[in-house]
């Protein structure tokens, strides 16, 4: 299954910078179904509106970039 990553839900993600979000939605075209301070909060906010197969992603600020360590 191929994730889409579409111009509106990037637009959606910015308003959620510095928090988690749980992102589902059929045949990858994904869209914010839950937001929490922490990983477990928006799973477990995802859980109770029935999402059972989410993605997690942790929402950086515009002005930062993930530069992984070895």
């Amino acid at each position: 299954m191929k994730t889409i990553m579409t111009e509106q839900l990037a637009q959606h993600l910015q308003k959620h910078e510095g928090k988690w979000v749980a992102l589902s939605g059929p045949d990858g075209a994904l869209e914010i179904v839950a937001v929490g301070a922490d990983a477990a909060e928006a799973s477990a906010q995802a859980a109770k509106q029935g999402y059972t197969e989410t993605t997690l992603l942790k929402v950086l600020p515009s002005d930062a970039a993930y530069v992984p360590r070895s």
